[in-house]
């Protein structure tokens, strides 16, 4: 579960770095509600916190959290910032009060990221 806070269901590397779950739909353009396993970044940045990439993992984002940038069209605020997952489903854990999830991309039924009026 992508949206999951906890690492969404993924268990700790062989090496004991933890993990966090990515969304399928980030690597196979699949929009699904699924995920697959990646290392997290140590020490990782809070939702809401700018962030960046990273060559070993993902992003440098908790668990549950996507880096993404956010241009200024989106509501006046600009930069990459770790915004918490969310299944446009409904289903998984749930936006904040005050934020909804919005679809990463264009036409998407699963994947989005919890957006309110100050950003992430």
């Amino acid at each position: 579960d992508f949206t999951n806070l906890d690492g969404g269901g993924c268990m700790p590397s062989v090496d004991g770095v933890p993990e966090k779950c990515i969304p399928d739909a980030l690597f196979t353009g699949v929009d699904n509600p699924n995920g697959a396993c990646m290392e997290a970044a140590v020490p990782a940045a809070a939702i809401g916190q700018t962030c960046g990439s990273d060559p070993v993992v993902v992003d440098s984002c908790v668990p549950g959290a996507l880096c993404l940038a956010l241009n200024n069209a989106s509501g006046g605020f600009g930069g990459q910032f770790c915004c918490q997952s969310c299944n446009l489903d409904g289903s998984g854990t749930q936006c904040p009060s005050g934020k909804t999830c919005e679809a990463l991309f264009q036409a998407q039924k699963y994947v989005g990221a919890c957006i309110g009026s100050s950003g992430c």
